[in-house]
Order: structure tokens, then sequence, then C-alpha cells
């Protein structure tokens, strides 16, 4: 975070310069790391013993713009005489294989402190381009190799079974969270392509575990995407940055879903091979501890005090936590309140200032959560009522996908 205001004169692009600068980062990589690569492209990273998935309608949905693309999916539906299922495929990209410890690309990776930086006018990759966006990317109409979970789910989305294995994929879609909701509001249509089960199911199984969530109490903060739009000035053409909101578009929470789950399975089957196997066995888990009651009850001062000075009505502004009423039940009904799209309960639009308000509230309750940490041991993860979690879920972007990913070749 920039704590101070840049120079007068200075340019955004300076500023930048500096970020980099102080934290000692750069684009470009060594060339021990580049040849490192250039080996794994020469020998190839294929082979017969990955299970051949290629046949399989895989998509990847994720921003516009991004070209290191993690996750894939195939979601379908299965019947038997006795009960349906749906099964979630969920290939990630190969970090165990491209980044293993003791190579100099997973020595760098930790060098640059195990993690993509991104900046609104740029990304410094933790692993080299040549990699994170072509080699071990999951890119459209190519073959890749992959770890994929399948998870097997009852009809009402709880998880019966999941099993992995390493594999071959072609994906068929490059989809962006934009387009899969301009086809879930009717404005796209993808009927005869080979990837709108996928596109239905996930909608489904989306809602159905985001229920699930909300029914162990877990809160879905309203986590607005931007804050920064850079463009540039037609006259001047330096660069100019303009604060603008945007609300998480319905297709990305359907996704986010899919992700948790097998973060959290992935996690579960880390956790019983290393009860079973200590020695053998070394699991990273993503914990986080419940917040203080003194942190509960300043975020109900905080929210009574801006509520009193906007002069806001308090039997629809207070959090009844007194009565029983969960965080996340508060949250949605204020955000019912104010009639956006999913409000269920009201029509009321209100002013923009209090939107203002509610976004104060959602900020502040975020705040209140205690800072995640990994740990070696699955002591839970309060924010997602989990017994344990980890990430797997992002290899290319963060190192410890590519470790816990490596463990699982010892279960």
């Amino acid at each position: 975070m920039i704590e101070k205001k840049p120079p007068v004169g200075q340019t955004f692009e300076d500023v930048v310069r500096d970020v980099l600068a102080d934290h000692k980062l750069r684009a470009g990589f060594p060339r021990r790391v580049e040849r490192h690569v250039d080996e794994i492209a020469k020998k190839g990273f294929l082979s017969d013993t990955l299970k051949d998935m290629t046949h399989l309608p895989f998509i990847t949905i994720d921003n516009d713009n991004s070209m290191d693309l993690d996750q894939a999916m195939y979601i379908r539906r299965s019947s038997s005489p006795s009960s349906s299922t749906y099964e979630v495929l969920y290939a990630l990209a190969d970090g165990a294989f491209f980044a293993r410890p003791g190579t100099p690309i997973f020595e760098e990776a930790v060098r640059r402190g195990g993690s993509s930086f991104y900046l609104p006018t740029l990304c410094i990759p933790m692993l080299p381009r040549r990699l994170s966006e072509d080699l071990m990317s999951l890119n459209a109409n190519v073959i890749r190799r992959a770890l994929v979970f399948t998870i097997r789910l009852d009809m009402d989305g709880n998880v019966i079974s999941t099993d992995y294995v390493w594999a071959k994929i072609r994906s068929r879609w490059k989809g962006t969270y934009r387009e899969a909701q301009l086809y879930y509001d009717g404005e796209l249509d993808f009927r005869g392509k080979p990837y709108k089960e996928t596109l239905d199911l996930l909608k489904i199984v989306g809602n159905l575990r985001r229920a699930i969530a909300r029914n162990r109490d877990v809160v879905e903060y309203n986590r607005e995407r931007g804050g920064l739009r850079v463009t540039k000035d037609p006259k001047t053409k330096k660069t100019i940055l303009k604060s603008e909101f945007q609300k998480r578009l319905k297709s990305e929470l359907y996704n986010e879903q899919i992700s948790l789950l097998c973060n959290m399975e992935g996690a579960k089957i880390l956790s019983t091979a290393a009860n079973k196997n200590p020695l053998l066995i070394h699991p990273i888990f993503r914990t986080q501890h419940a917040p203080r009651e003194s942190q509960v009850k300043t975020l109900e001062k905080v929210i009574g005090a801006l509520v009193k000075s906007h002069h806001l009505d308090p039997s629809v502004w207070m959090w009844r936590r007194n009565r029983g009423e969960k965080l996340g039940s508060y949250l949605r009904r204020l955000h019912h309140h104010c009639g956006g799209k999913s409000a269920k309960f009201s029509n009321t639009r209100v002013p923009e200032w209090q939107w203002g308000v509610l976004r104060a509230i959602d900020r502040q309750a975020m705040m209140t959560n205690v800072g995640a940490t990994f740990s070696a041991k699955a002591s839970g993860h309060y924010a997602l009522r989990a017994p344990s979690y980890a990430r797997f879920s992002s290899p290319m972007r963060e190192i410890v996908g590519c470790f816990v990913h490596k463990e699982l070749y010892v279960v």
C-alpha cells in the first residue's frame, strides 16, 4: 500500500516504479530460471501416465484480461436407478510438475515472496510468463497437464465423495465472468455448445453451495471489484486514475463456490493422510481464528455511530445481535433493503449516499476478521466455517499451491 502522496509532478508510472524498487520486485527472471523453462519445453510435459480427459469439455472462466489460467471445470449430472448426483471435475494447472521444490523455478518463486503481485497497470508474475501464460496455463484448444479433482455431490449440494488424478485436459472455451453472466441473463445463446451443460449446472451447484454456506453462518461479503480504473487523458496522454465500484457478478460467486469446495476437499484429503502418516505428509493449511469479542463489539459501535450520524432508521440499519441475528443475515438484510437486484424483502431504492454507508459497514465487517495464516496443522478456518482449508486453486500465483499439489503424490 502506498501510504504517502507522490511528489508534485511525479507520474503514476513513476509511483509504480518506486513501489517495485521498494519491494525489490522485477518483471524479468534470472537466466538460470529461463534455461530451466527451456528444458521443460524441450523435453515435453505430457506423458502416457496421465489419464486422458481430453474428450471432456472443460472450460475456464476468469476476468476479461486474465492470461494465467489456473483452473478449468466440467460439471455433469449423473443418474442411476437409486440416486442422482452432480459431478464436479475441477482441473488445476499442475504446479507440482512445473515448479518442483529444489529447482530454479521454485527457488525463484520463493525469493519473490511466493506470490504474484498485481498493480493497476501490470502484474509481476511469480512464475515466468512462458509457464504461467503458456506451457502451464489451461488455455483453450491445447492439451495441458492438470491435477483433476472429481467431487460428487448429492442433489442438495452436499459432498458424497472426492478423488483426484493427474490428467491431460483440453479446455473448449476461454470464458469470462462477464460472458457467463450475459448467458445467465439471457443475452448470450450457447445452444449447441459443448460447454452449455457446465454453465447451466455451475449456476445450480453454485447456488446450492451458497445456501449450504449460509446455513453454516458463512458471511458472503459484498466484495466490490475495481476501486481504480486506469485511463489515458486523450489530450495530454498522461495516465489518469479514477475510482469506481463494480458489484461482483453472480457468475463470480458461483465460480468462487467451486474453488472453495475444491480447497476444502483437498485440505480434507491432506489432513486425513497427515494423521495417518505424519512423517511422510507435510501439508500446509490456510487457517483463521475467530475475532475477539472486543472486535465484534467495536463493529457494533461503529455501525451504531454510522446509523446515528447519518440519521438512519435504527429499526432497519442496526445489527440485532442481541436478538440472535447473525452477521451474514444482517448484511443480507441491508442489501435487500437498499433494493439490489437480488432484493427479496423490499423494492425500495435508497439514495446513493446510503449505498456509501452500506459499503462502509461491509468494509468494517470484513476488517473485523482476524488475518488468515499458513499452518502445518488444520486448526480450522473461521470465515468459511471449515475444519480445514488449503490453497490448491492458485498454483501459478501462490507457491504454496505448488507445494500442496506435490504432497498429494505421497498420499
